[in-house]
This record gives C-alpha cells, structure tokens and sequence, in this order.
C-alpha cells in the first residue's frame, strides 16, 4: 500500500486544496514516517520475492537474505526513530523464533555449497553475533 501511495503524495496535496471535505491528508510528518517505513518494509519484500522468484529455491539461497534481514532488524532497535524501533522489537522477536529453529540447517546447507562454503558463514556470524560468533 505504501508502494502505491507515496508516489500520489503531491495528489493528496491537491485533493485538500479542491475539496473542502477531504481532512485525512497526512502532515508532513506523516509522510516523513510513511517513506522511513516503506525503505525498512521494502527489505522484507524483496528477500521475500527472491525466495519465492525462483523455480525451485534452496536452503542455501535463503542464507544470505535472512542474515541480511537479522541484521536489518538489529539496526532497526537501535533506529533514531522511535516508531521503527517500537516495530523492530516484535518483529525480531517473531525472527529470532524462526532463526532459532532453523539456522542450523540453513549454515549447514550453504557449507555444502561449492560457491560459498564455511566462509559465508562466518562472515555473517561474525556480523549478527559479534565476539559470540564462535560458540554459535
């Protein structure tokens, strides 16, 4: 929704100066929040269509973009803005239910695979855990 409304920004502007009824146009403050929001929700989409994009995705694809959203979702808690941290905290907790019950599987997969190896791993371990890398 986002996506199809941020671009209609200068429409609702003009949809207050023609009609005198219309008092839902968001301040803008409103729209400030409405642009942070879509840049951090675009990320979830697009790993979302790489794992459904192709034929016949594997475990080891999906490794890098949930690394990339964990630590998406670290830098959130951390935001400038209040209401993306208020949404990242949830939202990692939900994550880190999933995370948990399948990272393993997810690392082991992508070891197995010529074109990364124990590299990858580490190199995203490093980057969530930080100096607890080792004993995940």
């Amino acid at each position: 929704m986002l996506d199809s409304t941020l671009p209609l920004k200068e429409a609702f502007g003009r949809l207050e100066q023609i009609d005198r009824n219309y008092k839902l146009n968001p301040s803008e403050d409103e729209w400030k929040v409405a642009y942070i929001v879509h840049d951090c929700l675009k990320k979830f989409y697009d790993s979302t269509n790489h794992f459904s994009g192709n034929s016949f995705p594997t475990s080891n694809v999906f490794f890098p973009d949930i690394c990339k959203l964990q630590l998406k979702l670290k830098e959130w808690e951390n935001s400038d803005h209040d209401f993306i941290r208020n949404m990242a905290g949830p939202m990692k907790e939900k994550f880190e239910k999933y995370w948990d019950e399948c990272c393993l599987v997810l690392a082991i997969a992508v070891v197995f695979d010529p074109r990364f190896k124990l590299a990858l791993v580490e190199y995203n371990y490093n980057a969530i855990y930080g100096e607890n890398a080792k004993s995940m």
